[in-house]
Formats: C-alpha cells, sequence, structure tokens
C-alpha cells in the first residue's frame, strides 16, 4: 500500500502492519460480542439446570410425604410400615 499518512505505522517481525487501535475496534467488538453470547449461553444453561435441580428437588418432597402418608395409613391399620 503506497499511502501517504501524516503518521507512523509499525510492522511486525515478519513485514505484517500493526493495525491502529481505529482499525482493531471491529475485531474487538466481535470478540466482545462473542463473549458475551458464550457468557448469556452458560447462564441459561445455569438456569436450566437449577430449574431442573429445583424440580428434582420438589418431587423427592412429593415422594417422601408421599411415603410419609402411606406409612401413616398402614399404622392406623395397625400394620407396623417398618416390619414390612
Amino acid at each position: 500500500l503506497n499511502e501517504v499518512a501524516p503518521w507512523m505505522r509499525w510492522f511486525d517481525e515478519q513485514g505484517n502492519l500493526i493495525p491502529t487501535s481505529e482499525e482493531r475496534l471491529p475485531e474487538e467488538q466481535h470478540r466482545a460480542d462473542e463473549e458475551q453470547r458464550r457468557a448469556n449461553e452458560e447462564q441459561r444453561r445455569a438456569n436450566e439446570e437449577q430449574r431442573r435441580a429445583d424440580a428434582a428437588e420438589a418431587s423427592r418432597d412429593q415422594q417422601q410425604r408421599r411415603a410419609e402418608a402411606l406409612a401413616a395409613k398402614l399404622r392406623a391399620l395397625g400394620v407396623d410400615p417398618d416390619e414390612v
């Protein structure tokens, strides 16, 4: 590129032009957007996992209450549920 510019440009050891911060901005914005997308996806997964854990706990609680109710009915009928 034979362009005259009022500032000095830098090149790396392989002769590649080092972009200015202004030139890097779109790439940096893209990286930031991708990181945000990944963070949002991870948050969505964490929320879904928490929802599943909460549902499993609610199911266990319901099963425990049902088992206790059935044991109480057996006791009311004169049967010890721990010896059945």
